[in-house]
């Protein structure tokens, strides 16, 4: 558990790489906030934070 009082933020989270960071920090300790545009794959991510954020859509609310 090193990284159990880091918190860190990952988009494109769902699948490939970025699944593969998110799960790696989640076994470290760490808290995960992990984003997507593909909530169906991201939801099985287990013991982290998930939501649905499309980071190239400027008419989204987070852009």
């Amino acid at each position: 558990m090193r990284l159990s009082s880091k918190t860190v933020f990952i988009t494109a989270a769902a699948q490939g790489i970025g699944r593969a960071i998110a799960e790696r920090f989640v076994q470290e300790g760490a808290n995960v906030t992990a984003t997507d545009i593909n909530l169906p794959l991201l939801s099985d991510l287990r013991d982290a934070n998930t939501f649905e954020l499309d980071v190239t859509n400027k008419a989204g609310p987070y852009y």
